[in-house]
């Protein structure tokens, strides 16, 4: 699994647990989305397949499903996701406004 060498990669920080977000991209959310999966049981599928050791790859430093974040982000495009691997704590993950919200 890509996710578990790419977290897995990170071993030169040792034992500092590693947090994980996951940026899925519109075409992916709404696949999702039309499957039933809520934020909450993609971030849960993500990370059982994640720490797995039975999986191919690498096992990654990850305390708990709440070191994982998901986010849906982008407009129209291909189907993408992109992860990110930090070690200095929890993202902080807001909305952002619309201009029209912005503006009002």
């Amino acid at each position: 699994m890509f996710l578990r060498d790419y977290a897995g990669g990170t071993d030169w920080f040792k034992s500092r647990p590693l947090h994980l977000l996951v940026a899925v991209g519109q075409e992916w959310r709404r696949q999702f989305v039309a499957a039933g999966f809520s934020k909450a049981q993609l971030r849960d599928a993500i990370f059982e397949r994640a720490v797995d050791s039975s999986q191919p790859g690498r096992d990654p430093q990850l305390a708990s499903a709440d070191a994982l974040s998901v986010i849906g982000c982008g407009g129209p495009a291909d189907a993408s996701v992109w992860f990110f691997v930090g070690i200095a704590g929890a993202p902080l993950i807001r909305p952002i406004p619309t201009m029209k919200e912005h503006i009002s």
